[in-house]
Formats: structure tokens, sequence, C-alpha cells
């Protein structure tokens, strides 16, 4: 087994999120060490782009100094956990210049690589080219820019990275390979893969003035740390989905490389009120704990239904999953359509799971613990209901 994590950026310091996955890496590894079998866990940074040379502008440092520092940071975290990583690549260094340099070099030598010109937004946050405004992800505005640049012809593998993702468990949980399969149908567009305006970064074999995009850059830190292990599997979170799903194969399939056995992907570490309101997944943003708030819908994309639309024997809404209740002068109304985890929805093992809900209603909860005893029991004089549905006294 050859196991990767996300190879982070190094623009801040290591927060909960690249902690997570590390972790859950490193467990995955010790199981398989476990078994007796041979198993390699490669975790690193990503230490070029226009993220890392404005964090070391507003630091007041060279970015080789600002990336020395952060990357050791994270090495030192992960020493701190009892981290069991086989390698540690940093994109900074001479070993993965060379791995670069050489995919690039495939990839203009076989014609997917062509010189163009990009007219378009630009997410620096994201280090991905983007058609919105406002990026969703990070809330931020997008730059717009205009320059030279050599471009990947992604669109010339949407047939094979159709077969690859149809089979089963490339990608998993299911939603997430359909995810990718919606990208596909859509059509792909090609991308840049350098720029001119950056000096920041691993220079095109061909033309020294201009440096490698990051993801080709980064994602090629997979192939540096495999010590002949590749093809691997990858451990990512579904924000950078696009990129291992759609542009890694098909870089590997343009210098013609083995594709990643497995990509696994989890989710968002991020209270409610910053995920974004999507259908299933969405936060109500009602802040007001009076009565009348309580009766109305949500303005997400929900179906808002509200408590009133319960019948009067039924207890109060529980959390998703067996979880407390949300304080609503904190998070607002809750909307049980989505799963909002949170600091304020934290498990409660002894307590029986709540059913998924399909619909939505905007309810004002309690704040006092008595609260979720009451969420347990009926409130006094109320008649009980027996199996059969017929009620008998308390």
């Amino acid at each position: 087994m050859y196991l990767t994590t996300p190879i982070y950026y190094v623009n801040d310091v290591p927060h909960l999120g690249h902690a997570y996955a590390t972790v859950v890496a490193d467990a995955l590894v010790r199981w398989q060490r476990q078994r007796g079998r041979p198993a390699r866990l490669v975790t690193g940074t990503d230490e070029h782009g226009a993220k890392i040379a404005r964090a070391a502008a507003a630091a007041g440092v060279a970015p080789a100094a600002f990336v020395e520092t952060t990357a050791a940071r994270f090495r030192s975290t992960w020493d701190r956990l009892g981290i069991q990583y086989d390698e540690f690549v940093r994109t900074t260094s001479t070993a993965h210049r060379a791995v670069v340099t050489e995919l690039l070099q495939r990839g203009y030598d076989r014609g997917f690589i062509e010189p163009g010109r990009y007219d378009g937004r630009y997410c620096v946050a994201c280090e991905a080219y983007v058609s919105e405004v406002v990026c969703p992800v990070h809330r931020r505005p997008t730059e717009h820019l205009t320059e030279e640049n050599y471009f990947f012809r992604l669109s010339a593998f949407a047939g094979p990275l159709g077969d690859w993702l149809s089979a089963p468990g490339v990608v998993r949980p299911a939603v997430r390979r359909n995810e990718a399969l919606g990208w596909l149908r859509a059509g792909l567009t090609d991308f840049s893969i350098s720029r001119s305006s950056l000096d920041w970064g691993i220079p095109l074999p061909w033309d020294p003035s201009h440096v490698a995009y990051v993801w080709f850059d980064a994602l090629a830190a997979y192939l540096t740390g495999a010590g002949g292990a590749w093809p691997g599997e990858h451990l990512i979170g579904k924000d950078i989905l696009r990129f291992h799903a759609i542009y890694w194969p098909a870089i590997l399939l343009a210098a013609d490389l083995p594709l990643p056995t497995r990509i696994t992907v989890y989710g968002s570490c991020w209270p409610a009120a910053r995920r974004s309101p999507s259908p299933g997944y969405a936060a109500c943003r009602s802040t007001s704990s009076s009565p009348a708030s309580a009766s109305t819908p949500c303005d997400t994309t929900c179906s808002g239904r509200t408590r009133s639309d319960r019948t009067a024997s039924s207890r109060w809404p529980r959390s998703p999953r067996g979880t407390t209740p949300i304080s609503p002068t904190r998070w607002g109304t809750w909307c049980p359509g989505s799963v909002p985890w949170s600091s304020r929805a934290v498990p409660e093992w002894g307590r029986r799971p709540a059913r998924r809900s399909t619909g939505c209603w905007a309810t004002a909860l309690p704040h006092s613990g008595s609260a979720r005893s009451s969420a347990r029991r009926p409130s006094p004089g109320r008649p009980r209901r027996s199996r059969d549905g017929s009620e008998r006294p308390m």
C-alpha cells in the first residue's frame, strides 16, 4: 500500500484540517503494517505559487526563508503527533524539481502542452482558474488575469477519464465519484499550466520565462515520494477533488504513467456558518430566537417546513445523528436538512441516533440543559402511546 496525504500549502501554520487528514492516513497505514503488509505513507508541503509569494511578502521575508520556517513547523507538528511517515516531500527540493521537469517535458513532447493566452478569473486562495467573481469556497473576490501561458489539453482525455472513473471504488464515496463524472459530462476545458507574471516556481524546461502552475507542480510530489511504489492511493479533502480526480489522472495519461489506484475523499471541518447553502447541506441563517422566527421558513434552498407542521405529540426535533441541539444565539435557527458539525454539535454517545430528515424546519431551540432531557421524554400530563397506538394515562 502506498498512501499519500494532501501536499499542504505553507502559507500559514498547520491547523485542524491538516491534522485530521494526516492522523487518518497514519492510522490506515499502521493498520496495514500490523497485518504484515508493506505500507508507505508520504506527506509534504507545497511551497510554490502566488499564495506563498504573497504570504512571504506580508511577513516581510523572502519566499525561500518563509517556506523554510513554515515547512519546519509542519514537520515538527507531525513528529509531536507521532505520525510515522516514510517521506516528507518538499516541492522546493532538488529531487522534486527533477520529477516536475521530466513530467512537463513528457507532456510537451507528446503534444499535450501548447502556447495560448489566458483571459479570465483566478482565485489565489484556491490557486485555481474560476469563472465566479466571488470564490464560492473562500468567499473572497477573485482576480482578473490576462497573460500569455502554456495550456494543457485536458479536453483530449475525456474518454480515458470516463473509463477510469466508471470503475467502482476508484473514487469513494460514490457521491464524489458521481461529482467527478458530472464534470466530465459538462465538458472539460483546457487549463493553463504556467505563469509568466510569477517567478516563485519551477521554470518550464523549454521556456524558462514561465514557471509551472502550482497544481502541476504540487501533484507531482506523489511521484517524488513514491520510492518505486507508484501507483498509490490518495486521501484528500472534497475541495481539491477536481484536481485529483480530473487534472492529476489526465497529467499522468499525458506522461504515459499509471493512474492512482484509489482516491478517498473526506468532508470539511468547517462551522455551519462557513458552508455554502447548497441543497441537503445548508444552515438556516435566521438568528432570532423569538417565537415568530420559529415558524418562519428558512431562507436556504431547503423545503421550508416549520415545527408547526409536526404533530402535537412529537418531541423536540433532534440534531442529526444523535448530536446535541445547537444554540440559536450562536448559530441561528437550525435546519435539520443539513448536517452542521460544529463545536456546539458534539456526539452524545448514550443517545439513540435520530433518523435522517428529508425535509427541513426552522426551530429555535432553548439554551438550558433541560432542553436535552425534554427531547427524550414527553412533557408532564401528556398521554403516552402504547405499541398498538392507543393512549394510556401517565
